[in-house]
């Protein structure tokens, strides 16, 4: 099987979809008993961008529908109504989507008859492509970046979106603009920048809110209202938090803590968390709880960290009781090592579809910790974190397919390698460079492309794969001629990350001055410490010997002459 066969198809995708009308009895907009029937009025197919989810499942956004027909109501394919999308605990994903249908035209039910400048609008607009990104659920190995994205949509404050001069488009479909001003007609939808002076207006009163909502206006940028500007959102942040606002305290501490256009500041970052936590804010209380359980801008402490974790766990946040459990599970103080109890904190993150619990679920089964040790399981729960776009999910599933582990399956291998890996999952473009440097189970021996996952997962810092890269420079596999010096730098970046490969390599380089300038001193310390140190102390101890046989065997020619 060759590259260019298991790589995405980025051929551009459309479903083509055509409005069925629902029409209005103009006298009480009640649907007209004598054409209540839906009827084609016209023959007009619009085509809409199709995206592939994290699934690799071929979607269509409601928000892109809803651009090109914005009455509509819902989507059927003959005479079923195409539902929203949902995961696997039967939530509505968001954005909205709904399944693809190939070559299917399906019908958009619109009420009452759409207009002409609707439909000049439609045959006009594109759909923006998107990127679609899986849904999550609190924070799992880094409560920050998860913060960063849970920072609250601005759709309370987003009521229309304007189109033309005196247009608007309503984005619930509750009702339509004629442009008149919400202060001359109650009933008009505000235009966004009626929007803003509204919240300035309530916000310059002292109302904490509309303080909070201005300064998520301007962080993010507002249309075509506000742009996107950090210090205008600290001002407007800074002043809800003083007044008590927790939501705003989080965000002063969110833009001290590294936020691009504000001075960092850890300690000041740290210190409106505190206020946050201390109003029962859930995000700041799992970011303390991970700044003092990991020592980050903060002294570690393992029991101040339990003590900020516990309260959101036990009030059923799945992140903190992911935290709780991998705590009990490291057997981290106050808390003793404990796999049952942990297992129980797992499982009741898990139940709310915490990617990162199921994952770690998964590895207790799969290295028989506190349970029976159980492949087929193991996968299982893989699959779970796996079907949600969770890398590490992708990339076990991946592993217990190539490894037999529950079924041996090297394409489904490959295809879920592929998964973690485009989503930056070192680990995964590490086993597919393997697998193309040996040409496994019907894969191609490739080395140029081995070479280029390699160094993908190197440059994220994974030893094994700068070992691997470094082998290869050092070979020439794949390249017209061998590079050592490459290879020399490659395996000294894996001696900083212990890798006693590495070390050893790199002492013989050192030793020949192959790819670096001759030093046998510097080849004595590397196989010294691996003597010392590690469980290759009898093949090193052995090289010891040469190295040294041979820097006075050198010695003694160059005193001779």
């Amino acid at each position: 099987m060759s590259k260019r066969q298991i790589e995405d198809d980025t051929e551009r995708r459309v479903q083509a979809f055509r409005p069925l009308y629902n029409h209005i009895d103009s006298n009480n907009g009640l649907p007209s008993t004598a054409t209540s029937t839906a009827s084609r009025s016209d023959t007009t197919i619009l085509h809409i961008d199709v995206h592939l989810d994290p699934n690799d499942k071929e979607i269509v956004l409601w928000e892109d529908i809803k651009v090109a027909f914005r009455s509509a109501v819902n989507v059927r394919h003959n005479i079923r109504i195409l539902p929203f999308l949902k995961d696997e605990l039967f939530n509505t994903i968001q954005p909205l989507r709904i399944a693809a249908i190939p070559n299917a035209t399906l019908d958009v039910y619109i009420e009452g008859n759409i207009t002409q400048e609707e439909r000049d609008a439609a045959r006009t607009r594109s759909a923006a492509p998107q990127t679609i990104h899986p849904p999550k659920r609190g924070p799992q190995y880094d409560p920050q970046e998860q913060a960063l994205w849970k920072l609250k949509s601005l759709g309370d404050l987003m009521i229309s979106l304007p189109t033309s001069a005196g247009e608007s488009i309503n984005i619930d479909g509750k009702g339509e603009s004629n442009g008149s001003s919400p202060a001359n007609n109650p009933h008009a939808t505000p235009t966004p920048h009626d929007v803003i002076m509204q919240l300035a207006d309530k916000a310059k009163e002292g109302d904490t809110s509309a303080q909070f909502k201005l300064g998520e206006a301007y962080l993010r940028g507002y249309e075509n209202v506000l742009p996107q500007d950090s210090e205008a959102a600290m001002d407007w942040f800074l002043q809800a938090a003083n007044r008590g606002h927790p939501a705003a305290q989080y965000h002063v501490g969110l833009l001290h803590n590294g936020f691009p256009g504000v001075p960092k500041d850890e300690d000041v970052a740290t210190a409106w968390f505190l206020k946050a936590a201390n109003q029962q804010h859930v995000t700041s209380q799992l970011i303390l709880g991970e700044k003092y359980l990991l020592g980050d801008g903060v002294p570690k402490d393992t029991f101040r960290a339990l003590q900020w974790l516990l309260p959101p766990a036990n009030d059923g946040d799945a992140g903190a009781q992911c935290y709780i459990g991998s705590m009990l599970q490291e057997g981290t103080s106050p808390l003793l090592k404990d796999y049952s109890k942990a297992m129980e904190w797992y499982l009741k993150a898990a139940a709310q579809g915490h990617e990162g619990s199921q994952v770690k679920i998964g590895l207790l089964y799969y290295k028989g910790l506190g349970v029976h040790k159980d492949h087929p399981i193991a996968l299982e729960w893989f699959f779970k974190a796996a079907m949600q776009g969770c890398k590490n999910g992708q990339y076990l599933v991946g592993l217990c397919y190539q490894n037999g582990q529950g079924l041996r399956d090297f394409p489904k291998a490959m295809e879920w390698y592929l998964k973690a890996a485009r989503q930056g999952m070192s680990g995964a473009q590490f086993a597919i460079g393997r697998i193309y440097e040996q040409g496994d189970k019907g894969f191609d021996k490739d080395y140029p492309v081995a070479m280029e996952w390699y160094l993908k997962a190197a440059e994220q810092g994974d030893v094994d794969a700068q070992v691997s890269l470094a082998e290869m420079y050092d070979a020439g596999k794949g390249l017209k001629e061998a590079k050592p010096a490459e290879a020399a730098e490659w395996y000294k970046k894996a001696v900083k990350q212990d890798s006693d490969e590495a070390r050893y390599n790199l002492a013989m380089m050192y030793s020949s001055g192959r790819g670096v300038f001759q030093s046998y001193s510097r080849a004595k310390e590397l196989l010294l410490y691996l003597v010392e140190h590690t469980p290759r102390g009898l093949e090193a101890s052995d090289a010891l010997e040469r190295v040294i046989r041979k820097e006075a065997q050198e010695e003694e020619f160059n005193n001779f002459y």
